[in-house]
C-alpha cells in the first residue's frame, strides 16, 4: 500500500492525506451519527407523547362509554320496574274484585239463608 504524505508548506511536517481523509470522514460520521440520534429520540419522545394522548383520549371514551351504558341500563331497569308495579297492580286490582264479588255473592247467600229460615 502506498502512502499519500504531503509536505505542510509552513512548517515542513509531513502529513498522511490517508489518514487525514479518513478521520475527516470518520468526524463527519460522527456528527451525522449524533444528530440521527437526536432525531430518533424526538421521534421516539413525540411517539410517546401521542401514544399517552391515546390512552388518555381512550380511558375518556371508555369512560363515556360506561356512562350511557349505565344509563340504558338504569333506564331499562326503571321500564321493568314500572312494568311489574303496573302489573301487579293490575294483578291486586283484578284479585280485589274477585274477592268483591265472592263477597257479594256470600252475603246475597247468607241474605236468602236468612229469608228462608
Amino acid at each position: 500500500m502506498v502512502e499519500n504524505k504531503i509536505k505542510c508548506p509552513n512548517c515542513g511536517t509531513q502529513i498522511n492525506v490517508d489518514e487525514l481523509l479518513f478521520h475527516q470522514a470518520e468526524e463527519k460520521l460522527n456528527e451525522k451519527q449524533k444528530i440521527a440520534n437526536l432525531e430518533l429520540q424526538k421521534e421516539k419522545e413525540l411517539l410517546k407523547q401521542k401514544e399517552l394522548e391515546f390512552e388518555e383520549k381512550k380511558k375518556k371514551e371508555n369512560e363515556l362509554f360506561q356512562t350511557k351504558l349505565n344509563q340504558k341500563i338504569e333506564e331499562e331497569k326503571q321500564k321493568i320496574i314500572l312494568e311489574q308495579s303496573k302489573n301487579i297492580s293490575e294483578k291486586f286490582e283484578l284479585e280485589l274484585k274477585l274477592l268483591k264479588e265472592e263477597n257479594d255473592n256470600r252475603k246475597e247467600e247468607n241474605q236468602s239463608l236468612k229469608m228462608k229460615n
